[in-house]
């Protein structure tokens, strides 16, 4: 791991490969090692870029008093980006990380060249998920974050990979757990606060791809159809029979998603 001061805080990220860069944003309450199995792969054709979010991992909040926001975090992927002397980078966000590069798009278009999309949606929490989240933090900031990681952990995989599994369930569980409680609070709340994008999904002009599996327990594939519908030059890849944990359930899938996204958009080395 490699720390570089940006934006006011450091950023930690793991920078593997060598050619196109490729910037990978990990989902909520984890890191970037969420990225590793689908980076074993990737690492051979690109320059990987995998922060820790702010309040996540090594990315320490710097004033854990002040909320965290969905346009904080892409402020801090594209100041991460400029620190390195990187132009601009295809980039994939999961979960979370998709709520992320929703908004590096909107605030910094020309730093990404090309966007995926796993496992995330367009559209804001609705009021009854908005409800849970606060029950969630008010839980979270009581009792610490193994309750909501066990609770959380249980929808993550499909049946059959979770059965087969077991010990990677519970390295994600671990890795869940160990996340700070107030930084985990912080950002379920700019989750429950982020605005829904849809309406400005028209104005996205690189190349996109939205991959999401078909049982997804978080993320309905529904919301990652509707997200496919309204940009303008996107591919849609749904993996049968996955759950939501797409980087680690099905990383081979995600790999060749990635690798037609980033040669669509020039970005594959020639």
């Amino acid at each position: 791991m490699r720390t570089v001061r940006a934006n006011g805080m450091d950023i930690a990220f793991e920078e593997q490969g060598s050619g196109p860069p490729l910037l990978l944003l990990h989902g909520f309450a984890r890191d970037h090692t969420v990225w590793r199995p689908p980076a074993e792969s990737l690492k051979e054709r690109y320059r990987l870029l995998i922060p820790d979010l702010r309040g996540m991992g090594g990315s320490r909040h710097p004033d854990p008093g002040s909320p965290i926001t969905m346009a904080q975090l892409a402020d801090d992927a594209a100041a991460l980006l400029d620190a390195l002397g990187v132009r601009a980078a295809a980039a994939a966000g999961f979960s979370m990380g998709g709520y992320v590069l929703l908004q590096l798009l909107r605030r910094h278009p020309g730093k990404v060249s090309a966007a995926g999309f796993v496992g995330t949606r367009a559209s804001a929490d609705s009021p009854e998920k908005q409800a849970e989240r606060l029950e969630q933090n008010r839980l979270v900031l009581k009792e610490g974050t193994s309750p909501m990681a066990r609770d959380y952990v249980k929808r993550l995989f499909s049946p059959g990979f979770a059965a087969a599994n077991p010990r990677i369930v519970e390295e994600t569980f671990q890795n869940f757990a160990s996340q700070d409680p107030a930084s985990v609070a912080l950002l379920n709340d700019a989750m429950r606060r982020r605005e829904d994008m849809t309406p400005w999904l028209g104005e996205i002009e690189c190349p996109c791809t939205v991959i999401g599996g078909t049982e997804d327990k978080l993320v309905a594939p529904d919301a990652m159809a509707a997200l496919h519908g309204k940009l303008r030059n996107s591919a849609l890849e749904m993996i049968q029979g996955a759950g939501h944990m797409l980087p680690v359930e099905t990383p081979d899938r995600v790999v060749a998603a990635l690798e037609e996204l980033a040669d669509r958009a020039g970005d594959a080395p020639k």
